[in-house]
């Protein structure tokens, strides 16, 4: 009994891991459509009238429009059980102009950016994949049902029928039908998660926060601690100064 709990506990698992791969892989090919569309038409906009400095908001406003479809990948790989922390924006200068060139200077944001734009190229893959593995899982058990009934009609040519004559294969076109659907149902999961794993490693790749990142987030913090020394220390001698020179022209 316990061993029977078992079986049916891993096939729920995987039942549940294969549904959220889908999912994620099947919704992946519009979002990195859209990300690329946006992405690579704003560079080339912003690259284009750099000349008339109108070039560098568009090209700030592209590479935090990049920053906005990063998180959505974040948000998406949650339900997979993957976590990639966001790298944070460094701290930033008063002046509109500083900002913008900082922005600009940001290689966090360009990796988003180039995250935005190779998405699609795999997620074109990935995306036929998706649909051929379950084309072929639906379509193929189901296939003798479909048979039956075109046979009964009296539609030959119809279902893997003119396939298995063309190969001249003994084999009942039904029969086909469901060794096919039953494979493809059988690897499935595989697949699935094997799709699923390249865009984690892009994600990964792009979208977490490297060595440098890490260091530049290190040195700003003691910048700003260092700061933050200088301006205590010139208060405690503020302090004593007025505490000193007070009781001395009393």
């Amino acid at each position: 009994m316990s061993t029977q709990s078992d079986h049916a506990g891993w096939l729920r698992t995987i039942a549940t891991r294969t549904g959220r791969d889908s999912v994620y892989l099947l919704v992946t090919f519009p979002l990195a459509l859209t990300s690329f569309i946006i992405i690579v038409t704003g560079l080339a906009l912003g690259v284009g009238l750099a000349v008339m400095w109108i070039g560098l908001p568009i090209g700030v406003a592209t590479l935090y429009a990049g920053r906005g479809f990063a998180r959505i990948e974040r948000l998406r790989l949650h339900p997979l059980g993957i976590v990639i922390k966001e790298a944070k924006m460094p701290l930033a200068p008063r002046m509109l102009w500083r900002r913008m060139m900082r922005t600009l200077g940001n290689p966090d944001l360009w990796r988003e950016a180039l995250h935005g734009i190779l998405a699609l190229p795999i997620s074109c893959l990935t995306w036929s994949v998706t649909i051929t593995w379950w084309v072929m899982v639906a379509g193929g058990l189901t296939g003798p049902i479909w048979e039956g009934i075109t046979q009964h009609y009296g539609a030959t040519d119809s279902g893997s029928g003119p396939l298995m004559r063309l190969l001249g294969w003994p084999i009942p076109a039904g029969l086909f039908d469901l060794v096919v659907g039953v494979l493809a149902l059988v690897t499935l999961p595989a697949v699935m998660r094997g799709c699923a794993s390249m865009h984690v490693g892009l994600a990964r790749a792009l979208l977490s926060q490297d060595r440098a990142s890490l260091e530049r987030r290190v040195a700003e913090l003691s910048q700003a601690r260092d700061q933050l020394g200088r301006a205590e220390s010139d208060g405690l001698r503020r302090l004593e100064r007025d505490l000193h020179d007070g009781p001395s022209s009393r």
